[in-house]
């Protein structure tokens, strides 16, 4: 915080962001994990290469870990992530399921994983072509499906569902 967010840390540390109260928040994790205190407990951690924080507040400190019964590090290699503020915003869908998986009292284990990996600048050519291709009906020779039971109108009992029909030019 000291040298990335003073403003942050002269309200958390106070005025002058004494270095006895920078020493003391600094070990407040390493501690406690070192602690041994509820080694069941689940711990989910994500970070990024892409993280200027990671080499110093990260990884130094992952062996720490090693004991936790479920400790989770997901190492998200995303060029979308440029920097600490948007690791969290590349992951909401992941975070939001651990969340709602233990929410259910039932918790991941996912160990060490790595995702991200995209690829925004690959020749997307190839499928673009084929998806304009198919997407879209074009007349006689891709007619649409034509839907001859029920009919138009017709009610349809919930427990006997039964659909005909016929898609002319179809494959398989």
């Amino acid at each position: 915080m000291k040298n990335v967010h003073p403003g942050v840390a002269r309200f958390m540390l106070g005025d002058g962001v004494p270095d006895e109260n920078v020493r003391i928040v600094d070990a407040l994790v390493p501690d406690l994990v070192r602690s041994g205190v509820n080694r069941a407990a689940n711990v989910y951690l994500v970070s990024s290469p892409q993280d200027d924080q990671y080499p110093t507040q990260v990884e130094p400190f992952l062996g720490l870990f090693q004991h936790y019964e479920n400790f989770n590090f997901v190492f998200s290699d995303s060029p979308h992530i440029a920097d600490h503020t948007q690791i969290a915003g590349r992951n909401v869908p992941m975070l939001m399921g651990i969340a709602n998986l233990l929410i259910d009292g039932i918790a991941p284990r996912l160990g060490f994983v790595g995702n991200g990996f995209e690829q925004p600048d690959r020749d997307r050519s190839a499928i673009d072509s084929y998806l304009a291709a198919t997407s879209m009906v074009r007349g006689e020779e891709f007619p649409p499906p034509t839907v001859t039971t029920p009919a138009p109108g017709t009610e349809i009992p919930r427990d006997a569902v039964r659909l005909t029909g016929h898609a002319p030019g179809r494959s398989g």
